[in-house]
């Protein structure tokens, strides 16, 4: 034993040999909802961390907060409950607790994108309730704690959110690649965790209710700490609604709330399904060609004001387009065709509209059109080729989707549309290449799965075939997962 553990293990024991504050009970009675159902021994764990981690970290008010004691064992309370399976650990490599009044300014130096990992350039100064820094510090928005303990944000729980992250990163990196050290509970949480993570991404990207927060899907390290914060807040719901994620977690965290928390005391904890819009840039969406055609001619829309030229015809075009109004891109598309014959842009723009509505022919017109004022026009090179799929003429698309990769070997719906060409054309293992390209940008885009998975039971790789064609289905239900 060094110096130091000696140290440091006397100076936890005289703590621990003093009474538990009368006013520290209280606090854990008031902001811990769960403290009251915890068995005697559970309770003497949280009591016994609470002492040691408001009494070792360094609490730092920011902006002017006063921390008081109360703030202090809330905090502590929250972190414990991440601590009741374990024996002798105390969040070490967090030095630092900062607590600021309420959510506070951050300039981040990348963002996260919804597929996982880090973006590259800065972004604009954002609100944010907590961080959690690799080895420390731990940062809070008192306020939001304040509104969790009073019951103002029923599921949610900022403390056990950034603590879990801490978890995260003992193995080095918060990305959601646990520190589990038994082999087949290791096995058990990335066949589960890839499972629940795609299916929430997915209904996350559909704008369907989720129990688990969409911010979930925001990559994997997120996914864990909001599946997290779900286990210790709604652990009735998790075990009925998720019950391997529930099941894998009460592994990791070695202790099962539902033996101790009643349903009833649960449910009044319990909120409804969190809901979030469809995200708008989920790879492989907007202008892929669809398989159905909806047919229809150029419509009518008298009710439409009009506009002053070509230019604001085609900025308004483009705003319908991006809210899935087909029909109404496409009358301004043209209008914005006839006061300016030469726009090239608008010509493919319509194209990309024509298949939203199914109309083929249209899109390969307005293609060519596009291609015979700029012939090396490549985003009309790359419609052309989605177009020319479609309509069974393979070795054209594929012709089209070399060009575009010869100009920019990093346009990754051309690697998708190329895969499909020649997938169709009897070329499975180049298909696969292209699709992997793909999937190396936007891993969790459905189609892309679905047509590498269809390419690997072309040449025999039944498991590969299997493992993509079920996380298309986890992303998309309406991909068959039986397609095989």
């Amino acid at each position: 034993m060094s110096i130091f553990t000696w140290w440091r293990d006397g100076r936890r024991r005289r703590w621990l040999d003093q009474a538990f504050p009368d006013a520290w009970l209280d606090t854990l009675n008031a902001n811990i909802w769960q403290y009251e159902c915890l068995p005697t021994e559970t309770q003497r764990k949280i009591r016994k961390c609470v002492t040691i981690m408001v009494r070792e970290k360094t609490w730092v008010g920011c902006k002017g907060l006063k921390l008081s004691e109360g703030m202090k064992v809330t905090i502590a309370g929250k972190a414990s409950l991440l601590l009741l399976g374990v024996e002798d650990f105390y969040f070490g490599a967090v030095q630092s607790i900062l607590v600021h009044p309420a959510a506070y300014v951050h300039q981040p130096q990348a963002t996260i994108n919804l597929f996982g990992g880090s973006g590259s350039g800065p972004v604009g100064p954002r609100a944010i309730l907590g961080e959690s820094w690799s080895r420390g510090p731990v940062v809070l928005s008192w306020r939001e704690i304040e509104a969790e303990s009073r019951g103002q944000r029923l599921g949610r729980n900022l403390v056990v959110h950034e603590f879990a992250h801490q978890l995260d990163d003992i193995n080095g990196g918060m990305d959601g690649d646990l520190p589990i050290f038994e082999h087949a509970l290791r096995k058990r949480w990335e066949e589960i965790s890839e499972m629940e993570y795609t299916r929430h991404l997915g209904a996350v990207q559909r704008g369907q209710p989720t129990l688990l927060d969409p911010y979930g899907a925001t990559n994997r390290a997120e996914f864990f700490s909001v599946a997290s914060e779900t286990f210790f807040e709604q652990p009735h719901r998790l075990h009925q609604e998720h019950p391997e994620l529930h099941a894998v977690l009460q592994d990791f965290y070695r202790i099962d709330l539902t033996r101790w928390i009643p349903s009833h005391v649960a449910r009044q904890r319990q909120p409804a399904s969190v809901s979030q819009g469809a995200n708008e840039h989920s790879a492989g969406q907007r202008g892929e060609p669809t398989d159905a055609a909806a047919g229809g001619a150029l419509p009518e829309f008298s009710e439409l004001p009009e506009l002053q030229n070509a230019d604001d015809y085609f900025t308004r075009a483009v705003s319908f387009f991006l809210d899935g109004l087909a029909e109404q891109a496409v009358h301004d598309f043209t209008r914005a065709r006839e006061l300016n014959p030469n726009d090239g842009e608008a010509h493919q723009q319509r194209a990309l509209a024509w298949l939203e509505l199914g109309e083929i022919d249209q899109a390969r017109e307005d293609c060519q059109q596009a291609l015979t004022l700029d012939p090396r026009d490549h985003d009309a090179l790359r419609t052309r080729g989605s177009v020319l799929l479609l309509q069974g003429e393979f070795s054209a698309a594929l012709n089209d989707l070399n060009r575009v990769l010869d100009h920019d070997n990093r346009d990754v719906k051309a690697y998708y549309f190329r895969g499909r060409a020649r997938a169709a054309l009897g070329e499975p293992a180049q298909a696969i290449a292209d699709f992997n390209e793909a999937l190396a940008v936007h891993p969790h885009w459905p189609q892309a799965l679905l047509q590498r998975g269809l390419a690997h039971h072309a040449l025999g790789h039944e498991k590969r075939a299997r493992t993509d064609l079920a996380k298309a289905h986890h992303l998309n239900p309406e991909i068959d997962a039986e397609t095989l």
